[in-house]
């Protein structure tokens, strides 16, 4: 299951680029039709693997230390070199891909009132995100969960510190601040 998410983002990237490259250069009802069912389909995959990773995630963060860059952008040390070189790789290629075609339609664009199919392409690296939070949310290997300083009423207790600090009676702090509206 590891290799198959890969695989996806990867074979899904190369499909992005030889459909949405050569038909940022042709003008034809047929490439512009293509190019926006392509990009919508991978932001749809994406969106669905960006929502369906938070589950995931937050069931594993009751015991790991997951960050939102850790799960998305594969920081730190959670993912392999190997794995982490290509799903950014496929993320990089996404942007750079979505960033030219993009380009392209706008400065091929003679009818200001007409739509801009290569716009869409813009949308696509929502998959490289999406499929990258999937793998790490699985697989990654994240540190423990550091516990959380021990709190008293609102205040956070110094570590070490066993007096608590004054905290103001509600009623008291209620009386004080009637006066202000």
């Amino acid at each position: 299951m590891k290799t198959r998410i890969i695989t996806l983002n990867l074979s899904a990237t190369v499909l992005f680029a030889a459909v949405v490259l050569p038909a940022a250069f042709v003008d034809a009802g047929w490439s512009d039709a293509a190019t926006i069912a392509l990009c919508m389909t991978l932001f749809a995959v994406g969106t669905f693997g960006f929502l369906a990773s938070f589950p995931t995630a937050f069931e594993r963060s009751r015991r790991d230390e997951i960050g939102a860059a850790n799960l998305y952008l594969l920081t730190g040390d959670a993912t392999p070199k190997n794995v982490k070189r290509k799903m950014l790789g496929a993320l990089l290629v996404q942007v750079a891909v979505a960033i030219t075609v993009a380009s392209i339609g706008i400065s091929r664009q003679q009818n200001a009132n007409r739509l801009n199919p290569m716009a869409f392409a813009v949308l696509v690296p929502m998959l490289g995100f999406g499929l990258n939070g999937v793998w790490a949310a699985r697989y990654g290997k994240f540190g423990p969960r550091i516990p959380a300083p021990e709190r008293v009423g609102r205040h956070v207790a110094p570590a070490g510190d066993s007096e608590t600090p004054d905290i103001p009676d509600n009623d008291v702090e209620m009386e004080q601040n009637s006066s202000h509206g």
